[in-house]
């Protein structure tokens, strides 16, 4: 993701990164950001298992990029763009897909170093989409020329996650277990509240 503003927006495309099976999602850093301090409420939650990594300029993500052996696709609406859909069109062993900020896109920059620009045809009304929607049919297109790719990690990368995960998921159940037991403590079952004293059926005063 190039710049991407949105929080909300950057966490469901973690969501729909982790539901479809993609482990690495690479970011660069937009100048500003929106919703920042109301995603961080849900940020543990969808990309605690994914494998993230910031860059803070767009030159730096595409050195890696090619640095790490991708093939750069830069989705693009412009008519040098190749349709996602072209029957001829093949993945490359080692692929980084990029999708721009918020209505405005990848940057030239980006572009520019791309190996090849694509886009998704719509079929409605509608000329654009949500950039997490986007990701979405996206990713989901790709992943139907290329099924294999999902889960295409080496013995060590797989040993590697399994730890990290584990950790992850006993210390969540570490957290659980102190709920439950704060819940159910018979010490605070035990408790009572103060009680008030009995009216008296006859006031003195009368």
């Amino acid at each position: 993701m190039e710049r991407t503003y949105d929080c909300f927006n950057k966490q469901a495309v973690f969501r729909t990164a982790e539901a479809l099976g993609i482990q690495t999602v690479w970011l660069t850093e937009p100048v500003e950001t929106k919703n920042q301090d109301k995603a961080k409420q849900v940020q543990k939650s969808t990309d605690r298992f994914l494998t993230i990594r910031t860059f803070l300029s767009t030159r730096d993500c595409i050195d890696a990029l090619l640095k790490d052996g991708r093939e750069i696709w830069a989705t693009d609406l412009s008519p040098t763009a190749v349709s996602l859909e072209d029957k001829s069109l093949t993945l490359p062993p080692k692929l980084a897909i990029v999708f721009g900020r918020e209505a405005e896109g990848c940057t030239k920059e980006m572009l520019s170093a791309a190996h090849k620009r694509v886009y998704l045809p719509q079929h409605g009304f509608a000329e654009s989409l949500n950039v997490s929607v986007a990701c979405a049919l996206v990713i989901n297109t790709l992943l139907s020329m290329c099924p294999e790719s999902r889960g295409d990690l080496t013995i060590e990368e797989k040993n590697q996650l399994r730890a990290h995960w584990q950790i992850i998921l006993e210390e969540e159940n570490r957290k659980s277990k102190k709920r439950s037991e704060r819940e159910t403590d018979p010490i605070n079952d035990a408790s009572e509240s103060p009680t008030k004293k009995p009216k008296n059926l006859e006031d003195p005063t009368d």
